[in-house]
């Protein structure tokens, strides 16, 4: 549980701390922004308090430290592209589309290790030079960014062949609410590296034990179907669990910002099919 603001939410004094401890031209207030973040793909209004453009981790702990002391709420945002409202929110807007670079590509090991504000058709390009291509091919291919395809859990066109994103994503890196920094990837819950990661957010637990006690329930929701992006992955959680792993990465992927920030994400990579 987050612990409650330490200083009233008056906005210049927000805007102050903001501006002292990041870049002056990562923090805007003006009108003219507030109006353009209110927005996303969907038909939907909110505006913000504040858009904050991040460039690294440090500034994405820094916003989220400072949103809680004030109260703040905080809503991840790459391209906007989203069609239900999930890029908009009255607090602060986290743009992270200068956030943006690809960091290291393995290619005899097929990953690719990005910051969340790269854009889909710039990895592609990128990894193209090296015969090969991140799969998920969802309609605003020019657009999106790999944040919020992983928030999204974006599929595309193929996904009936080669899935949604979460069947590409092999690690992540997370910004908890209360500053935690989170390497996401598969744990065995028997494991002491599970015991020490439950000692530093309890929720993990919680949520393991959650899920195990409806897993009926959840189970019995299931469809047969290939293409699946609303909200939280219960059911591939509770089929890992079984297997006795916690897949933490799922458990970001689809959550759309509610459960932490990602800074990084270690990919998957396909070689790309010869020519015919």
């Amino acid at each position: 549980m987050a612990s409650p603001p330490t200083h009233p939410a008056d906005g210049s004094a927000f805007r102050r701390s903001l501006e002292d401890a990041l870049k002056a031209d990562c923090v805007r207030t003006d009108e003219q922004t507030r109006h353009a973040y209110a927005t996303d793909a969907s038909p939907c209004a909110v505006e913000p308090r504040a858009v904050v453009f991040v460039r690294s981790e440090e500034d994405v702990v820094t916003t989220l430290r400072l949103c809680r002391e004030f109260g703040v709420s905080v809503t991840p945002r790459a391209s906007g592209t989203s069609l239900s409202g999930a890029a908009i929110g009255s607090g602060v807007v986290l743009d992270t589309s200068r956030f943006n670079r690809i960091r290291e590509v393995d290619v005899g090991r097929g990953w690719a290790r990005v910051e969340p504000g790269i854009l889909l058709a710039e990895l592609n390009v990128r990894l193209g030079e090296q015969r090969l291509r991140f799969a998920p091919d969802p309609g605003s291919y020019d657009l999106c960014r790999i944040g919020g395809m992983v928030g999204h859990n974006a599929s595309g066109y193929r996904s009936v062949k080669y899935g949604q994103t979460r069947d590409h994503v092999l690690a992540l890196r997370v910004v908890l609410a209360e500053g935690n920094i989170l390497e996401a990837r598969d744990v065995r819950v028997d494991s002491t590296e599970w015991k020490e990661l439950v000692r530093r957010v309890p929720a993990f637990d919680t949520i393991c034990q959650d899920i195990e006690a409806y897993r009926d329930v959840i189970r019995a929701t299931r469809r047969p179907i290939r293409k699946h992006s609303c909200g939280y992955n219960l059911e591939g959680i509770s089929e890992a669990l079984n297997a006795g792993v916690f897949p933490l990465a799922s458990l970001f992927v689809g959550s759309e910002g509610t459960i932490g920030i990602i800074t990084e994400a270690t990919l998957r990579v396909l070689p790309v099919p010869e020519q015919r």
